[in-house]
């Protein structure tokens, strides 16, 4: 039965490790291996606190920015209350990127696909051509953990 990815990925991992020598620079494929880089997303990139912006990126209600980790698109907006939100720019209808460029601003986040229509706090709000009880509150845009602290995002 063939390894699963994860698996190959941990193996291909281990037999790196096992070849760095002591008092040594890392050998080459360190720097180029997709399984090295997969795991430096997955341990640093996805298990602490990241840097995104400033607040003064996004001073009014709608303003936003994205900021992508990986291959993650993360959203980040003033909603009209003048919170900080953070949720993936990804639509949860058919998986469309919502925002495509890198700021702007929005009254309504809109998928350009089938216009399924986000509040700035992500609830789903209109998802026109679905069955009418289709229950919204179960469809928002996924929420990533956002803190401001002075100024920083």
């Amino acid at each position: 039965m063939p390894e699963s990815p994860s698996s190959e990925r941990a193996t291909r991992l281990r037999e790196l490790i096992a070849s760095r020598q002591s008092g040594h620079g890392l050998p080459r494929a360190f720097y180029q291996e997709q399984a090295v880089y997969e795991a430096e997303i997955d341990v640093f990139w996805r298990q602490g606190w990241l840097f995104a912006g400033h607040t003064c990126q996004i001073p009014k209600p709608g303003d936003y920015f994205v900021y992508q980790v990986d291959t993650d698109p993360i959203l980040i907006v003033r909603d009209d209350d003048g919170t900080v939100r953070a949720m993936h720019n990804v639509c949860r209808h058919r998986g469309m990127v919502l925002c495509s460029e890198e700021a702007g601003h929005v009254g309504r986040i809109v998928c350009p696909y089938h216009q399924w229509t986000y509040s700035r706090s992500g609830e789903l709000v209109s998802c026109r051509g679905m069955q009418d009880d289709i229950d919204k509150s179960q469809l928002g845009l996924l929420p990533v953990h956002v803190e401001e602290m002075a100024g920083l995002i």
